[in-house]
């Protein structure tokens, strides 16, 4: 405070007041001892705070360092030690995760550096496949359209194109044409649908030459898994093919040399078959004439040793079967009832002098004519029924057939052949087929045989589609199973029988053999009768007592005993109903299998009104029982009816057909007893003929016939010196019989010696074929076909004839016994496959496919002959002919239709059946045009 403040306050102070002094200079050295001591105070405090903040920012700041130089490491890619873990909470966390970020790291590198030497491997391994790939195969890959978007060097060796010109070229520029178009479409649905393809195809290089490639074609994927391009990985196989070429030539000059035997056997064979056509065709004409029973009888004979022998011949001079070694199979159409019921009559006589049942069950027959090879059939059943007699000694043996509808064009046919016998162990069952065998090797010494049958039956089987089984038990007999396939025929039924009215007709059938009755009763059932069947003579007895208490009188109408029964037999049963009056009016049918001399003048004295053996065939049975049911009058014509009986019947002439006005045959043979036979054929049917004995013969009466009196027909031996039979026909074919021949139905008469002999005939330009022995039935229906105009229509009417039937209804009715259920799945059947084989058809030729178009015409045609659709199949059958001929004779006409125009005619009329048949499973009123 200055001085002269204090003297003021010195004087306020001075009455009142305190008065207080104060000396600057004291104040001011106190202040600035004060000063100082703060100063010293503050650097005494600041030096420690200052260590300590040193102390503690060293501590702190030295992991976080740490920390960031093992981070720099790592961005350098070094190997820094891991950081020692601080007991600091966040330090030593961030320490824990920096060292398993290292860990982790780590594992990766070592992971990436194993994965990658495993890259590295297989990217070596791939190259070196890729190395020997490209020496090896023939690698390309195309795109969806087919350009070629990668080749390997492999590939432009092999097709002579570099590199440059092929890619970005469509795969056509190597195809050779060699195969079809359907060849590529068929591969092509195939890869598009992701399947891998496989086959060989043959290219054609840049210089004009053609090589074959074993190709495999895998599509390949993007990433949507959809199909994107194909690799091709092929191998040149030009000199696999070329050596299998080679082979093939060195195979055809090996089988030059045996051309002349098989021509020269196939001449034999018809040396051979003329002088046999003589004798069946003269038993055939005997057999026509009035003869008595033993005449009958000894012809009948003469003409089934004949045919035996004619048998043997075939097999002897069939020389492509030798050389084969395997039978060739026929397909003929056939009478499949009637050609069992000979069989078992012929093998009945076997089976009766072992005193052996023989059983023949045909109730599971559906179809009578069908198409296939009855000779093999009939071989296998002789086989299998003829071991079956050799080796039982007691009992029965049952041949039971059945056709089973397995598609519309086949049939499966299912035979059984079962005996009482030895049997067959089970070890031996195994090798009972093999060439060689027999179940028991004692059987050979005891009953004969080389063993080869079954093993010949088992590849006949197979050769006809089917195969063959066996179950047996020793001492109880053995049950042959066999199947195979028999075609649908396009021939119509054989005439059939007078039919008998067995509706509510009452029937006894007395047999004490189980297998008998059933088969029988089933049979008759078939027929609509009402059958009645006992065991033995006291039940039938008894059944006909309790039917005359009930007032039926008679109470059978006929009565079917069997002969051999235990009690009383079937004799002495005749004689107890014969002793009641009121029985008088039943008929009585003796069924024996033994016969014996004098059996026919004691049942007549007994009272039998019938005598069969068994099996009876159905014919024989049905016209027994149209005999024994016709009224009084002319049911005791004769005193006894039985086979000779039924066969002296006359016989209907053969009918006499409205043949065409001033028609005239020429018949070219020059065996004069074949003229004869065939002259006299013809006689018989009405034709007149004449004959020229070769084939310049022929030409010179031809040509030199009256014009307006030209020749309808000719039928033209194959076989002739000079000039043979294909020869000749060429000849008219070209014109060198007159211009109006060119076109003359030729038929030929072959003996059929050799496989390709009938193509053989089409090919020379005749129109049809008969093979000898010529019989009068095919003749006649030959005939028919061909001068009548019943035959298919030629191409030159592109659509079919006015008066066939779009649909016979009644016609296919008919044929399956007026069975609705059964019309209604041929129906479907057909709807359901007829479209797809049209489709196929003409997909076929648009390909100009001939053998697929030629095969669904056939097909669409026999499906439609089978549901009597008769337009149908006349269009479908002139499209196959004109395929099959496209410029042959049959086609002549003032108009010819090209196949466009026929193609259209099958797809218009299989549409006008398709709304028919549609109309008729919706059950309206459709009927038949």
């Amino acid at each position: 405070m200055k001085q002269g403040s204090a003297n003021a306050i010195q004087r306020r102070l001075t009455g009142a007041f305190l008065l207080v002094g104060i000396i600057p200079l004291l104040a001011l050295e106190t202040a600035r001892w004060l000063g100082g001591g703060y100063w010293l105070m503050l650097l005494l405090c600041a030096l420690p705070m200052a260590l300590l903040a040193y102390y503690l920012a060293s501590r702190f700041a030295r992991p976080i360092v740490r920390v960031n130089r093992t981070v720099e490491a790592l961005i350098h890619h070094q190997d820094p030690p891991p950081l020692p873990v601080s007991r600091c909470p966040e330090l030593g966390s961030l320490a824990r995760n920096v060292n398993s970020m290292m860990t982790s790291r780590k594992q990766f590198e070592q992971r990436l550096r194993a994965s990658e030497a495993a890259a590295r491997s297989t990217l070596y391994e791939l190259n070196e496949r890729q190395r020997a790939l490209d020496h090896h195969a023939i690698v390309g890959i195309t795109d969806l359209r087919g350009d070629i978007v990668y080749i390997n060097h492999k590939f432009e060796q092999i097709s002579g194109f570099g590199a440059a010109e092929l890619l970005g070229n469509n795969h056509r520029i190597i195809n050779s044409g060699t195969h079809p178009k359907a060849f590529f479409r068929d591969m092509y649905r195939i890869i598009c649908r992701g399947e891998v393809w496989h086959g060989d195809i043959c290219n054609r290089a840049k210089n004009g030459s053609e090589y074959w490639v074993a190709t495999t074609i895998v599509p390949l994927r993007n990433p949507a898994c959809d199909v994107d391009r194909f690799m091709s990985l092929r191998t040149d196989i030009t000199e696999q093919k070329q050596a299998q070429e080679r082979l093939r030539q060195a195979l055809d000059a090996a089988e030059a040399g045996a051309r002349a035997k098989s021509e020269f056997l196939a001449t034999m064979s018809h040396e051979i078959r003329t002088p046999m056509n003589g004798v069946l065709g003269m038993l055939g004409l005997l057999t026509r004439t009035e003869l008595n029973d033993d005449q009958r009888h000894q012809a009948r004979l003469a003409m089934e040793s004949a045919e035996s022998l004619l048998v043997i011949i075939n097999d002897i001079l069939d020389f492509s079967k030798i050389e084969a070694g395997k039978l060739e199979i026929d397909d003929i159409d056939f009478d499949l009832p009637s050609m069992l019921g000979d069989f078992a009559e012929a093998m009945a006589m076997r089976a009766q002098a072992k005193h052996l049942e023989l059983v023949l069950d045909l109730t599971g027959l559906t179809q009578s004519m069908v198409r296939g090879d009855p000779g093999r059939l009939r071989q296998i059943l002789s086989n299998l029924v003829d071991n079956a007699i050799k080796f039982t000694e007691q009992g029965e043996i049952v041949i039971q057939a059945r056709l089973v509808g397995a598609g519309t064009e086949y049939y499966r046919f299912q035979c059984q052949v079962s005996d009482t016998g030895m049997g067959i162990a089970l070890d031996q069952q195994q090798r009972i087929f093999d060439s060689f065998t027999q179940a028991d090797g004692s059987s050979t010494r005891r009953h004969g045989g080389t063993g080869l049958g079954l093993a010949v039956v088992k590849q006949l089987c197979r050769l006809t589609g089917g195969d063959i089984s066996l179950d047996s038990t020793p001492g109880q007999g053995s049950c042959f199973h066999f199947h195979l396939k028999l075609w649908a025929s396009q021939q119509p039924a054989p005439a059939p029988l007078p039919e008998a009215d067995l509706a509510q007709i009452p029937i006894l059938v007395v047999d004490d053999n189980s297998t008998n009755r059933e088969v029988l009763q089933r049979q008759l059932s078939l027929w609509g009768a009402e059958v009645t069947t006992a065991g033995d003579a006291a039940g039938a007895l008894q059944r006909i007592d309790a039917r005359l208490a009930e007032g039926h009188e008679p109470p059978f109408a006929v009565a079917f005993l069997d002969r051999l029964m235990p009690t009383m037999n079937g004799i002495e049963l005749g004689r107890r109903i014969r002793q009641n009056p009121r029985l008088d009016a039943m008929s009585l049918v003796m069924m024996t299998s033994i016969s014996n001399r004098g059996d026919a003048r004691e049942l007549t004295a007994i009272g039998f009104d019938a005598y069969f053996p068994k099996p009876t065939t159905l014919g024989d049975l049905l016209r027994a029982l149209q005999v024994l049911l016709a009224p009084r009058g002319t049911a005791r014509e004769r005193p006894l009816v039985t086979q000779h009986y039924l066969n002296s019947l006359p016989l209907p002439a053969p009918q006499q057909l409205p043949w065409p006005a001033d028609c005239r045959l020429l018949l070219v043979e020059d065996n004069a007893i074949n003229q004869h036979v065939i002259h006299s054929q013809l006689q018989a049917m009405g034709l007149p003929c004449e004959t020229a004995a070769e084939g310049d013969a022929a030409l010179t009466r031809l040509r030199q016939t009256d014009p307006d009196r030209p020749f309808s027909l000719i039928l033209m031996d194959c076989q002739m010196p000079g000039r043979d039979g294909y020869a000749t026909t060429q000849a008219i074919r070209n014109g060198e019989a007159g211009e109006h021949y060119r076109y003359i139905p030729v038929l030929a008469l072959t003996a059929n010696a050799i496989k390709g002999d009938r193509e053989r005939c089409l090919q020379a330009g005749m129109n049809d074929y008969l093979s000898k022995p010529v019989k009068l039935e095919d003749l006649q229906q030959k005939l028919q076909l061909w001068l009548c105009g019943n035959h298919d229509p030629a191409p030159a009417a592109a659509a079919p004839k006015p008066r066939l039937a779009v649909w016979d209804s009644a016609a296919v009715h008919k044929r399956v016994r007026y069975k609705t259920e059964r019309v209604q799945v041929l129906v479907e059947m057909f709807l359901e496959g007829a479209p797809e084989h049209l489709r196929q058809l003409q997909q076929a030729m648009a390909d100009k496919d001939l053998r697929q178009a030629i095969y669904h015409a056939h097909t669409l045609k026999g499906m439609a002959g089978n549901l009597s659709a008769e337009r149908l199949a006349a269009a479908a059958g002139a499209l196959e002919q004109h395929l099959r001929e496209p410029a042959g004779p049959v086609q002549a006409g003032p108009v010819q239709a090209g196949p466009e125009a026929l193609l259209g005619a099958v797809d218009e009329q299989l549409l006008q059946l398709t709304g028919l048949l549609k109309d008729y499973l919706r059950g309206a009123a459709v009927t038949p045009r």
